[in-house]
């Protein structure tokens, strides 16, 4: 639904698991992906897919890469990726890291390229020690994006159970229902042209 360009791109996974999605993309029978990168959780992460082997992707030939460092990241040249996907974005980055890696993506994408982000909200566990980003709420990741610099062209939301729906109400309560009850928020992000950029690219045509 947040219909995304792959064909010809490079797409870069940021918490890609065995790599068996950058795979598919890479062996689409119309349109492929030109060439994945994906990026694993470290070793050390407690998780399940952390000891999990790797399948054998030789099928998809030399234009696929996995690397199990989450510090791979940092060795990625600047402007190269088309498309980034990050389908759970608190397990990859930490509280303290949202920013920073919000602004690395946006480093790491083309102008006109568009990242792929699955973000939670704040739940129940807000008012706790849990897991998640506790206060941020569906528009304190908007406010985060548009910081970035990253201009939101589509977005889906998924619903909490009425339970906690309830719950955040009283840890939220000047916020709008739409607030409350969103659990997660699944989007699709472009990284503009910068003014620069485009006065480059004039230039070199003219």
């Amino acid at each position: 639904p947040l219909d995304p360009l792959v064909a010809d791109a490079a797409v870069l996974e940021v918490g890609c698991s065995d790599a068996g999605l950058l795979a598919h993309l890479r062996t689409l029978p119309d349109a492929p992906a030109r060439s994945a990168i994906g990026v694993s959780r470290d070793k050390g992460a407690a998780s399940a897919e952390a000891d999990r082997p790797r399948p054998d992707f030789g099928y998809v030939g030399e234009r696929l890469e996995w690397h199990d460092r989450a510090s791979s990241l940092d060795a990625l040249d600047p402007n190269t990726f088309d498309l980034i996907i990050c389908r759970d974005f608190e397990q990859s980055f930490a509280m303290a890291d949202v920013e920073g890696g919000l602004k690395r993506f946006y480093g790491l994408l083309r102008p006109g390229g568009g990242a792929l982000l699955t973000v939670r909200c704040a739940g129940p566990e807000a008012s706790q020690q849990g897991p998640g980003y506790g206060i941020l709420t569906p528009s304190s990741w908007v406010m985060l994006l548009l910081a970035s610099g990253f201009e939101i062209s589509n977005e889906r939301r998924l619903w909490r159970r009425m339970e906690d729906a309830k719950i955040m109400s009283s840890i939220l309560p000047l916020s709008s229902e739409e607030e409350r009850m969103t659990d997660e928020i699944r989007l699709r992000v472009v990284r503009p042209w910068e003014s620069w950029e485009l006065e480059k690219a004039w230039a070199a045509k003219s």
